[in-house]
């Protein structure tokens, strides 16, 4: 009798993915609101603070929806304003100004669409968001 390929688990994969993608979205803002690579301006509350102390938070709240790895629906924020989830017609304005009103109502929508990623995705995306995070990483701010 032969056995089953073992399951590969999701849960180390999907904790990469989303620390590369995280990395790449902080320095992404940071290099946007403060023109450095040490500090971002927190989306929604206007504070600065350290890459290391700020979150890549979303817009549209799911973790287990298309939004998850969107990088028009993540930005810097605080981790007060993100975990608290404090000041979201803040982000909300934000959002129109940067998309329009018919580009947010679009990513609204999107909330209960639900994406399983499989193991390889997640292999693409921590390779895909690394790469895109050592290009920031190389660029000369001066």
């Amino acid at each position: 009798m032969s056995k089953l390929p073992k399951k590969k688990k999701l849960t180390p994969i999907k904790k990469t993915a989303w620390s590369w993608f995280s990395k790449y979205i902080r320095l992404r803002d940071c290099i946007k609101t403060t023109g450095t690579k040490e500090e971002c301006v927190c989306i929604t509350c206007g504070k600065k603070y350290p890459f290391k102390v700020i979150n890549a938070g979303h817009f549209i709240p799911g973790r287990n929806s298309q939004v998850l790895f969107d990088e028009e629906q993540v930005n810097g924020q605080c981790p007060r304003c993100n975990m608290i989830g404090g000041m979201w017609s803040e982000y909300l304005e934000y959002m129109i100004s940067e998309y329009g009103e018919g580009k947010v109502w679009e990513m609204r929508r999107k909330h209960n669409d639900i994406k399983l990623y499989t193991y390889e995705d997640y292999k693409e995306i921590s390779k895909v968001y690394r790469e895109k995070y050592r290009k920031l990483m190389d660029l000369d701010l001066n």
